[in-house]
């Protein structure tokens, strides 16, 4: 499993009270979040985990896409328009980040495995983000023009972990279908989400290196 995964549900499951540095909302919220059925992560237990400023979830919510009830396994960069650069807020579920990398042939590790003309292409799960997290962060961030190849991009595919079905507020880099985007947002909130962005990107990484190990 995902370290990132793992690791929350090893402060959950292996402990019968919260630890003493967790507050006591913040670890009963999660827990009935990733437990419990139909119940979901509060906006208020959201912005304690992320030590965000009391309200701005109420106040980026109409900048956001709500999805309530996402089902495992929906692959929501290919169902849903302008999924290149989204940051994905989940409250309920869990979303996997999936590379599409393509296999090596070992007798010839130089040179791809072809078949058709076309790589045979293998997945990788880099991240499970569960409540409580915002996925997408390591491909929101960067210059407007960059130039990226599609084939690299990774998949945001809901997971069949953490209580499902999956409500997902996904925030946009532009406005879509009326629903205004990142850029609409006042400088004020993107500074307050900016720092937790780059706590849980940090938090990430360091979580892959333990499951590299």
């Amino acid at each position: 499993t995902d370290a990132l995964d793992f690791c929350n549900a090893l402060i959950i499951d292996a402990r019968g009270v919260a630890p003493p540095q967790l507050p006591l909302d913040v670890y009963n919220g999660y827990r009935a979040a990733t437990h419990n059925p139909g119940t979901r992560l509060s906006e208020e237990v959201f912005e304690k985990m992320n030590d965000l400023k009391p309200g701005i979830l109420a106040r980026i919510r109409p900048l956001c896409e709500v999805r309530r009830a996402e089902m495992p396994g929906t692959v929501l960069s290919d169902v849903l328009p302008q999924m290149e650069q989204v940051l994905c807020f989940i409250f309920k579920g869990a979303l996997s980040t999936i590379r599409v990398v393509p296999e090596v042939n070992g007798s010839r590790p130089l040179h791809m495995q072809r078949a058709t003309n076309a790589l045979r292409a293998g997945k990788k799960l880099v991240v499970r983000s569960p409540p409580g997290h915002v996925a997408g962060i390591s491909t929101f961030f960067r210059f407007h023009d960059a130039d990226v190849d599609q084939q690299m991009q990774p998949k945001l595919i809901v997971s069949s972990h953490c209580n499902p079905p999956a409500e997902i507020w996904i925030l946009r880099r532009l406005a879509c279908n009326g629903i205004p985007g990142w850029k609409d947002m006042p400088d004020d909130d993107k500074g307050h989400l900016e720092r937790m962005f780059c706590v849980q990107f940090a938090d990430a990484l360091n979580h892959s290196n333990l499951k590299e190990r």
